[in-house]
């Protein structure tokens, strides 16, 4: 893994089977594979001297705000997933009472 100074200021490049990625107060460039490593809600841990091999958690409703209608749903985060849950019990439309009700 090699170092860079800085992802964006284009003076350092990856290799063509690698990708910048930050880390701390520098980056680091590490094999794209890298993401092929974990599940799909999951992203791999990266410490500053490389990758632990260790799966975390993606928080969807932290890292994307808007994976919910934020007017009627308020976002809940799942291990390796997120489910968006209605602000309010919905409101039975005309037809849909339970049973002995009008």
């Amino acid at each position: 893994i090699q170092e860079i100074a800085d992802c964006a200021s284009g003076l350092v490049k990856c290799e063509a089977n690698q990708v910048c990625v930050p880390v701390g107060s520098t980056s680091k460039c590490v094999q794209k594979s890298v993401g092929d490593l974990c599940e799909p809600g999951f992203k791999p841990d990266i410490a500053p001297d490389g990758v632990t091999g260790i799966c975390t958690d993606v928080n969807e409703c932290e890292e994307f705000p808007d994976v919910c209608d934020i007017e009627r749903e308020k976002c809940q985060n799942e291990w390796g997933s997120y489910d968006c849950l209605p602000l309010q019990p919905p409101v039975p439309t005309e037809g849909s009472c339970p049973a002995g009700f009008e």
